[in-house]
């Protein structure tokens, strides 16, 4: 039985964990793809466009079997790169 595909939503969640949020800061594309999240998804959430994100988030949860969306104002949507500021570089 094949797995069910991977949700950008699910990751998004999964990085309240300080483990996983250190792990997406360090090297975002191999965390995503050590969740599951195929190239498509992965390019989605490093566009850092969240009407995009927002978007394709929608589309993955009306396909997904047993899970329930509700309406979330785009503000509070957040992709990694807008919470997250690189440490300033020493000279």
């Amino acid at each position: 039985m094949a797995d069910e595909k991977k949700l950008m939503g699910e990751f998004l969640s999964e990085l309240k964990s300080a483990d996983k949020l250190k792990a997406y800061v360090e090297n975002p594309e191999k965390a995503m793809t050590d969740f599951g999240l195929d190239e498509a998804q992965r390019k989605t959430l490093l566009s850092n466009d969240l009407n995009k994100i927002r978007h394709e988030i929608h589309k993955e949860y009306e396909k997904a079997k047993d899970v329930r969306l509700l309406p979330i104002p785009l503000q509070h949507i957040m992709a990694p790169q807008n919470i997250l500021a690189s440490p300033p570089k020493e000279d």
